[in-house]
């Protein structure tokens, strides 16, 4: 700040012995005074010292600046009537005494309508306002001990304190409970109690109540969650708290609940169980019950105690059979035999009692005369309807018959036919062994085929024969064409061993590389250019090559006519 005034000195040298002060010298020692009414500092008789604060209505009305030093360019702190949240904005400023920073931001105010004090705000809403991006505030005591007080009007014994007591634990205190709330360093909540040992741990009486208020009757779902919906929690069940249909208790826990209780190192205890008292019992809509055992993997009831342990089970109704798992011999039997460590399903030895596992019409049917049928009644030891996979070896003592089982059967192994059958099996549809060797018997015709394709093979059992695809006719080109008068015309085709052979006699075309009889397909060329002696016309013997790209090229020949056939190569 500049100080366009003479300082004292100055002014003493014009007043010294045999000086003649001028109109200016005595104006400068005017100036240099404080004049009560023309600067805004007054004292009068009997009052208070007062300072106007200067500018007018839209300034900010600063009454005091305080300095480090005259020669700093703004203040360290002034004391202003109309403090600005923002400082060149005129309409931010608010009536009420503020201290603001040598940059006119606010750091204390008290606001001139209410009272209120803001600290970092010039808009404080309660007695004390404290806005800040940090920590509000410290309480600091000089002992291990630190706490505040709030009182209200019906006196100390009434009073509550937050206090934070040595180690760090912060405690809620009242005056008729002392530490009723104690938060310790961990995190660890305790109610009733200051060594809490749990995250929350409450000590007393240990009651603890969730509860809506008298006459409430909405869709609340009142408990303790665990996650931000209700996956977890232990909870009431929604809707309205009242009779006769009080709302339920709900334990939701996807991962599972343990319960532990009698596991007290006395194993005398008299009441080791959970009591389920009134009420209609214990209902497990969806999911396993296990006894002594971990992991019920896909059972819906896992009863493990040791090896040697029964376990019965029991459905017994009027008109209804019973079904133990223990030996009984008057009615069903499950029994896991220990000594010849055998499981026995039975019930009795009468011929009209049958067993049956699964859906009518396509359950496992054992019945009483020994038939087994799978999905279906037996009329032989073993009958399967549907299709059957073996994952192994299957043994036939005598034949496989196709009647047998209806539908596919796959032997991820082998076929063996062991002992011999007695005689050949005259059965259309049967695969045996006879005299060492295996025999198919199949009427008329057998064929082989690609899974999702056509017939690959086509056995004429009648006639003995393979049975071949038809020849196929090609396009001729360069002006040959079929001989005709009764010889074969111009054909290909490949047999089941992968030989491609042509026929024909043709005529009227020309020789040499460039000439092409006709192109085979893909499939039915070979790997490199074949050369193949023939006879042409005056019975003289050609040349027909067969390049790698399909080509039949008449190397050597007549046009009168020139025959393929006889022409065979293996295909690639």
């Amino acid at each position: 700040m500049e100080i366009k005034k003479r300082n004292r000195a100055e002014l003493k040298s014009y007043f010294v012995k045999n000086a003649i002060p001028t109109e200016s010298n005595f104006a400068d020692l005017i100036d240099a005074a404080l004049i009560q009414k023309s600067d805004g500092l007054t004292k009068l008789p009997g009052d208070p010292l007062s300072v106007e604060a200067v500018g007018d209505d839209n300034s900010r009305k600063q009454a005091l600046s305080l300095y480090r030093s005259f020669t700093d360019n703004k203040p360290s702190w002034s004391l202003e009537l109309s403090p600005r949240s923002d400082p060149n904005d005129p309409a931010t400023a608010r009536a009420g005494l503020g201290f603001t920073d040598g940059n006119g931001v606010g750091r204390l105010f008290i606001d001139a309508s209410t009272g209120n004090v803001g600290v970092g705000t010039l808009a404080p809403s309660h007695i004390l306002h404290v806005r800040t991006a940090n920590a509000v505030g410290l309480l600091e005591s000089i002992t291990t001990n630190a706490s505040l007080r709030i009182q209200t009007s019906e006196g100390s014994d009434y009073r509550v304190e937050l206090a934070n007591r040595k180690g760090g634990r912060l405690a809620l205190w009242t005056a008729a409970a002392g530490d009723a709330l104690s938060i310790l360093r961990d995190g660890n909540v305790g109610i009733r109690i200051e060594a809490p040992q749990r995250a929350l741990h409450v000590a007393g009486t240990g009651q603890l109540s969730v509860s809506l208020a008298g006459g409430v009757t909405t869709d609340s779902s009142a408990g303790l969650y665990w996650n931000a919906d209700e996956t977890y929690a232990i909870r009431r069940s929604a809707g309205a708290w009242a009779a006769p249909d009080y709302q339920q208790l709900v334990l939701n826990w996807p991962t599972g609940i343990v319960l532990s209780v009698g596991t007290g190192a006395d194993a005398g205890y008299g009441k080791s169980y959970v009591d389920i008292r009134n009420g209609k019992g214990l209902r497990i809509t969806d999911g396993s019950l296990v006894v002594g055992a971990g992991d019920p993997g896909g059972a819906k009831l896992k009863v493990v105690n040791s090896a040697t342990d029964f376990t019965q089970t029991i459905f017994q109704g009027a008109g209804m059979g019973e079904l133990r798992t223990i030996g009984w011999t008057n009615g069903w039997n499950i029994n896991a035999s220990t000594a010849g460590k055998h499981l026995h399903l039975n019930r009795d030895t009468a011929a009209t009692t049958n067993l049956y596992l699964g859906r009518a019409g396509f359950e496992l049917q054992v019945l009483g005369n020994g038939n087994v049928g799978v999905g279906g009644e037996p009329t032989t030891k073993l009958q399967v309807f549907g299709d059957t996979v073996i994952n192994g070896n299957l043994r036939v003592a005598g034949g496989l018959v196709d009647t047998t089982i209806n539908g596919t059967l796959k032997v991820n192994g082998g076929l063996d036919f062991s002992p011999n059958v007695p005689a050949h099996v005259e059965i259309d549809g049967v695969l045996y062994r006879f005299a060492g060797q295996a025999y198919l018997t199949v009427d008329d015709n057998f064929y082989i085929r690609d899974q999702g394709g056509g017939i690959k093979f086509h056995f004429d059992t009648d006639a003995g024969i393979i049975r071949q695809d038809d020849w196929t006719a090609p396009a001729l080109g360069f002006n040959w064409v079929n001989y005709g008068g009764g010889y074969n015309p111009a054909g290909y085709y490949k047999d089941r061993q992968g030989m491609v052979h042509l026929r024909g006699l043709i005529k009227n075309g020309p020789a040499g590389e460039v000439v092409t009889i006709f192109t085979l397909p893909a499939g039915y060329r070979p790997a490199a250019r074949q050369l193949h002696a023939t006879l042409t016309n005056d019975n003289v013997a050609g040349r027909v090559d067969i390049t790698a790209d399909g080509r039949v090229v008449p190397w050597v020949s007549n046009p009168g006519w020139l025959s393929l056939d006889g022409i065979s190569f293996r295909a690639v």
